[in-house]
């Protein structure tokens, strides 16, 4: 198959303003630079000298409950994460609140190792959306939240992500358990019971296997697998997700792109070449709609670029997922899960009555030793009484103007 010019990117675009950076919020972090009580960051340069002398293109930024921040240069594994002693990893995320940087891919394999935890993702519960994941669910978000830092203005979707991702994991978890040890045609349902994953809880694994030989779950199987087959229009994207790419392609070019653009590289190999015939006949439509449009209008705008998307390839192969516009307006926000989360407003406030407390006692304290002071170089003075009294005209007098 021919390589075909990229006519997309020589089609003029739009000029769109540029994205609010990340930085301006993360929840659950504050300004408290002058608060010796808050934790900063371990001594990590033995952690820094054990990772690889690898410099990736952008670093990985880790801020403690103190407001420092340090930048890993070198290479950082999510088994790193528990050397930080308190310390979160900074991750950013596009205006769905999912992840769009390389700090992603830790986050990423974290979530897959939480759907194999039986503690935080059991696999006697049969479905997800079942009310007694609820509380499995909350578990989860804490101990993401314990270890990563999110921008304030998305965090509620960006907790809607990781449980939809961790929800991923886990199925794909679970299929990876039955291809592995449910082998019906060479032993019997006992033998399966007995011979139970060694990382697997006993009592999950016997609730599990009994899923399994349920019938309906039988007929699900069956239509899963015929689907699976029937997808023909592979990305080769891999384990980058398109919210990376998307981030990837905007730093590149210097602007943002839209869903086609992002279409068109997913689904393009590293030689220049389209995975499908179908493919490139989708992205040459495409382009001769564009061309129309940049006749009649004189330029092509955001708008243009997603009509033309939607009226050519989302009709003939109906993306799902990240190129979805009915996907991202039926969110549901933390499926379900109640979080009390506070405005930024309401934690600035809380800071400052934090802040007035602490002085209350400092002054307290002072005041205190002051007195004790008072009363032993001048023991026939009764300086309680008259300070006393002193408030008490204070109030007096505050209280009648």
């Amino acid at each position: 198959m021919a390589t075909r010019p990229r006519r997309l990117r020589n089609l003029n675009h739009e000029e769109e303003d540029d994205a609010e950076p990340f930085q301006e919020g993360h929840e659950n972090l504050t300004d408290n630079e002058n608060d010796d009580n808050f934790q900063g960051p371990p001594d990590i340069d033995g952690l820094l000298a054990r990772m690889p002398r690898h410099q990736p293109r952008s670093p990985i930024k880790i801020i403690w409950p103190n407001g420092e921040l340090r930048q890993v240069l070198g290479d950082f594994r999510v088994s790193n994460l528990l050397e930080l002693q308190g310390g979160k990893k900074m991750v950013g995320t596009d205006e769905n609140g999912v992840p769009n940087e390389r700090s992603a891919s830790i986050l990423g394999q974290h979530l897959e190792q939480i759907a194999e935890k039986p503690s935080l993702a059991p696999l006697h519960i049969q479905r997800w959306d079942n009310d007694l994941f609820k509380t499995h669910k909350e578990k989860i978000i804490k101990d993401v939240e314990e270890k990563f830092a999110f921008p304030r203005q998305t965090i509620q979707l960006t907790r809607d992500w990781i449980l939809r991702i961790v929800n991923n994991r886990w199925r794909a978890y679970k299929s990876k358990l039955k291809k592995q040890y449910f082998n019906r045609e060479e032993r019997s349902l006992d033998e399966i019971i007995k011979g139970k994953p060694p990382t697997v809880n006993e009592h999950q694994w016997r609730a599990l296997v009994g899923f399994w030989c349920q019938e309906p779950h039988k007929k699900i199987c069956a239509i899963n697998s015929r689907c699976a087959k029937e997808q023909k229009n592979t990305h080769t994207t891999r384990r980058k997700s398109h919210a990376r790419l998307k981030k990837h392609m905007e730093d590149e070019r210097k602007r943002k792109v839209n869903r086609l653009e992002v279409w068109e590289v997913a689904h393009k190999k590293k030689n220049g070449r389209y995975t499908t015939d179908k493919v490139e006949a989708l992205i040459e439509m495409s382009s001769d709609e564009l061309e129309k449009k940049k006749q009649n209008n004189g330029t092509l705008s955001a708008q243009d670029f997603n009509e033309v998307f939607n009226e050519v390839v989302a009709k003939e192969v109906k993306p799902r997922g990240y190129y979805d516009d009915k996907y991202w307006s039926q969110v549901r926000v933390s499926q379900g899960v109640t979080f009390v989360t506070q405005t930024e407003e309401e934690i600035r406030y809380k800071e400052k009555v934090n802040a007035m407390d602490n002085k209350t006692q400092h002054m307290s304290g002072l005041m205190k030793r002051w007195l004790v002071f008072m009363s032993k170089k001048f023991p026939q003075e009764d300086f309680f009484d008259e300070m006393e009294a002193a408030l008490q005209d204070d109030e007096f007098l505050a209280g009648g103007s």
